[in-house]
């Protein structure tokens, strides 16, 4: 019984150190493995990361859309205050027009107006003649009677010359003077009585040149006062025009300014959603990427995975063959090499479950990861669904701002127009009111020339009629 157990002892030291290079050699197998499954969960790390990169690129994605989504709100508030600004245009345009057309009725009744103060010193100017007419023909007459009575006044006095020395032969031509000086005494009295209705002549003209001059010179000087005071009004009417022309001017070049603005805002969003889309791009390429990867990173688990399930199996078999073959030989060397080999299977088995006890951890941890990247991977989905639904919605929203802006800018535009139209046909009737006004000054001072020259005409007549008959004037 003794020597059995002394011979077990010398076999048993060679198993072990054995049972050590099988050790070796096992983990010389096993260190690729576990390399491989190191850079395996490294490249899940990666992705993992690349996931919540993208996540973080869609926040960043949909911050930049409310942003957007903000600017257009801003935009449809400048929106509404052009509309209101051009509400506000057109309230002032109708005011201009208005006030043009007041203007046009003012300047119509004014050349009425004129036309009859001209009529009227056309009449006066003509009465003004007739009285002359009647005037000269008086005084001709009024001429040929002062010579007629020269003439007879000078044949009296010669009769009275040789009456100085009376003869007895001379008695009928004294009495033919007594007849003569009665006749002298009634052509003097016919003369006073012509002087007197001369007198009356002009008296009656001298009330009727100085009514008609007074008459004159009051309505003169009321269309003077007239014409100032509506050339005042016109002056203040233009200088106000020109303010309103000014102020439409200023809200044109503002307009010109806010449509600038808008037109390089816009160009500014149509920038940011050309960078969006360019984001929007990447991130679906980088979650392709990380797709791709992920299913590689699957498919070789489940590779490595099958593989080890395999060999488990494999050994496992080979385990059950082993041990019905050991009840038999338990006793002859070849058992004892077989026990060996046994016990070395044996320990690889525990290296292997070690080894896919560690694999299989990873295996649920990238389950779990597989999860949780599908759920990332929905969520990212939904995040670029949404995003592409508010980017798509921006998009026509910022259309129809754009199609609303280039209305609003086209609206002004010919508002504008017409405001230049007006301001222009303005500027003409004003000119032609300051040439009908200036026209009508001109005949006015020409006429009142006239009729300075008439009256100084007929004080050069009233001062040579005083001064040849100056017995008629006493």
């Amino acid at each position: 019984m003794n020597t059995p157990r002394k011979s077990q002892l010398p076999e048993h030291e060679p198993n072990t150190g054995a049972q050590q290079i099988a050790d070796a050699d096992n983990l010389k197998k096993h260190n690729p493995e576990q390399m491989c499954i190191s850079i395996l969960e490294a490249a899940l790390k990666q992705t993992c990361q690349l996931k919540q990169r993208s996540a973080d690129l869609l926040v960043d994605a949909k911050e930049i859309c409310l942003k957007q989504m903000n600017s257009i709100k801003k935009l449809r508030e400048e929106n509404t205050r052009l509309k209101q600004t051009n509400i506000q245009l057109e309230g002032r345009q109708q005011q201009a027009f208005a006030q043009f057309e007041e203007h046009r009725v003012l300047s119509q009744l004014l050349t009425d107006k004129h036309s009859r103060g001209a009529d009227q010193l056309a009449r006066k100017q003509a009465e003004l003649e007739r009285m002359t007419e009647r005037y000269n023909a008086l005084q001709s007459d009024f001429k040929a009677m002062q010579l007629e009575n020269d003439v007879k006044i000078n044949e009296l006095q010669g009769c009275l010359a040789l009456g100085d020395h009376p003869e007895p032969e001379n008695i009928p031509q004294q009495q033919f003077i007594k007849e003569l000086e009665a006749k002298i005494a009634m052509f003097e009295h016919t003369f006073a009585l012509m002087k007197k209705h001369a007198d009356q002549i002009q008296a009656e003209r001298d009330a009727l040149e100085h009514s008609q001059k007074s008459e004159n010179h009051l309505s003169q000087r009321h269309d003077n006062e007239n014409l100032k005071q509506e050339c005042d009004q016109l002056m203040v009417d233009n200088w106000n025009l020109e303010a309103k022309g000014d102020a439409a001017m200023q809200l044109q070049r503002e307009a010109k300014t806010e449509a600038y603005r808008l037109s390089r805002h816009c160009e500014d969003l149509i920038n940011e959603l050309s960078k969006l889309r360019e984001q929007y791009a990447n991130l679906e390429r980088s979650m392709q990427i990380v797709k791709t990867i992920a299913e590689q990173l699957a498919k070789k688990l489940k590779t490595e995975k099958d593989s080890h399930r395999k060999e488990l199996q494999d050994l496992e078999e080979k385990i059950r063959r082993e041990e019905g073959e050991k009840a038999p030989a338990a006793n002859c060397s070849k058992c004892g090499e077989k026990l060996n080999d046994i016990r070395n299977a044996e320990i690889q088995i525990m290296e292997l479950q070690r080894v896919s006890g560690s694999t299989e951890l990873p295996s649920t941890s990238t389950g779990i990861t597989q999860e949780h990247t599908e759920q990332i991977e929905r969520r990212c989905g939904d995040q670029m669904v949404n995003s592409s639904s508010h980017m798509g919605k921006a998009e026509d929203e910022y259309q129809c701002l754009l199609r609303s802006y280039f209305g609003v800018r086209d609206e002004l535009e010919q508002r504008l127009s017409e405001v230049d139209c007006l301001k222009k046909t303005i500027m003409e009737e004003r000119a032609k009111t300051a040439n009908i006004l200036n026209a009508q000054k001109s005949e006015l001072i020409k006429k009142l020339g006239n009729c300075c020259e008439n009256e100084r005409l007929v004080l050069e007549l009233k001062h040579g009629i005083e001064k040849n008959f100056p017995s008629c004037t006493e």
